[in-house]
């Protein structure tokens, strides 16, 4: 049953308010981006550029990253740049950002979590630096962020969608394939089956001519340590940057992606005990524990930053035991009735985990 007049309004109202709060700070960053407008949204389309002139892909003479004029992402990744390249560098690059926007946005809306919940998440990524920055410069993590919604909301019901979104994931950057370890540890079969169903999209993909992983790993291989350079912003290149030695700054690095992955795992008892502090009158204190949980989400560069924000939605969705909270019950009251609990609505803690280091990886 439909929500009643005075709800349906009153949810039109909020969400009049949150598009235009987030279209706001969008729209500021946008303008103010100067030089790095389109920054990597430009590296795509010189390699599509490429690629439809029939010159390689790649640069294998680099040995740096974080600049704007480097390509080592797959070589699949071309063929969603493709549509958008033709179109030129201005109205392509404007297009991508409408879709980078899109996918965020159907992606907040595909989560499997009650509306409240979609919209807290949505709002506080919309009006965060690493969305904004990601936006702007056309970074890909929007994207992955809708693959990573995608394979949530069927990972329990249909693992091969989550299976094919996974590997998608994997043909757009190669984070995601740590996912790929996950479903052989745990056996998912038909998600397996879905990650070879994303490998055919590849095969398929090689055979027009976007079949160049070998130079992609050559081009990897020979990449200075990302720590070394001026653009990272993680905590073991600011360690780098203030006289810590490589090893050990290196190694401080690799604490640092440890930590920002245990966090979104473990975080929830801290934010349920936050909770008595931030609203001691709820009666649901885990309830007022779910408006710490988006920070535990937010530690890291702008990459974890967006699609961390799934990682604030699974624990904002959950009480302190880990119990996904039920849905309101259809034609009671919504802001007390409750459903009960289905069996299939207690997600395991390994897979909060795996989707944490999803958003760690990415």
């Amino acid at each position: 049953m439909p929500p009643a007049p005075p709800a349906r309004n009153f949810r039109l109202t909020v969400l009049m308010l949150v598009g235009l709060v987030a279209g706001a700070y969008l729209a500021f960053g946008i303008a103010t981006a100067k030089q790095t407008l389109g920054c990597d949204f430009q590296v795509y389309r010189a390699a599509a550029d490429r690629f439809l002139a029939g010159l390689p892909l790649y640069d294998t003479s680099i040995s740096s990253t974080g600049s704007c004029n480097l390509f080592y992402y797959p070589p699949s990744f071309v063929a969603l740049v493709v549509p958008f390249a033709v179109l030129g560098e201005t109205l392509g690059n404007a297009a991508w950002i409408a879709f980078l926007v899109v996918s965020y946005v159907v992606g907040c809306a595909l989560l499997p979590v009650r509306w409240e919940v979609k919209l807290a998440v949505f709002l506080a990524g919309a009006v965060s630096w690493p969305f904004i920055f990601g936006v702007r410069i056309g970074q890909v993590a929007p994207i992955l962020y809708l693959l990573f919604a995608v394979g949530w909301r069927w990972l329990e019901r249909r693992p091969a969608v989550t299976g094919f979104a996974v590997g998608l994931g994997v043909l757009v950057k190669l984070q995601p394939i740590v996912i790929v370890g996950w479903l052989v540890v745990r056996r998912m079969w038909s998600g397996l089956a879905g990650v070879a169903a994303a490998g055919v999209v590849a095969a398929g993909l090689a055979i027009v001519g976007l079949g160049a992983w070998i130079e992609m790993v050559s081009v990897l291989r020979n990449l200075d340590n990302a720590i070394t350079a001026p653009t990272n912003v993680s905590l073991g290149a600011i360690a780098y940057q203030h006289g810590l030695p490589l090893e050990a700054a290196s190694l401080l690095g690799i604490v640092g992606i440890l930590a920002r992955g245990r966090i979104p795992c473990g975080g929830r008892r801290v934010a349920g005990r936050l909770a008595d502090h931030l609203d001691p009158l709820r009666p649901d204190p885990a309830a007022a524990g779910r408006l710490a949980s988006p920070a535990t989400a937010m530690v890291g560069g702008p990459h974890p930053g967006v699609t961390g924000m799934g990682v604030a939605a699974v624990h904002a969705d959950r009480d302190l035991s880990g119990r996904v909270l039920p849905r309101p019950a259809r034609g009671a009251d919504r802001g007390l009735a409750r459903a009960p609990a289905r069996r299939d609505e207690c997600r395991p803690r390994a897979g909060r985990c795996v989707i944490a280091c999803f958003a760690t990886a990415t």
